[in-house]
């Protein structure tokens, strides 16, 4: 298998497991990048993105928690 073949392959079951880039907020080009680095390990991957993904989450959370306890 080519490596273009592995780069697509990758994407497409990050893609299956983290959903569309609309659902996900993770480009192509990330995953790809991701699947880049870690020489085309979809596990390794996963795990990277799913860590850039809770990151994300907890600065959302982070910024709309109101730390003096009032409005």
């Amino acid at each position: 298998m080519s490596p273009l073949e592995r780069l697509e392959e990758g994407l497409e079951q990050i893609r299956n497991m983290i959903g569309s880039e609309a659902q996900s907020g993770i480009t192509d080009d990330e995953i790809k990048d991701t699947l880049w680095n870690a020489y085309y390990d979809v596990e390794a991957s996963l795990n990277s993105i799913l860590g850039k993904l809770a990151t994300r989450e907890g600065h959302k959370l982070k910024r709309s928690y109101n730390f003096r306890g009032t409005e």
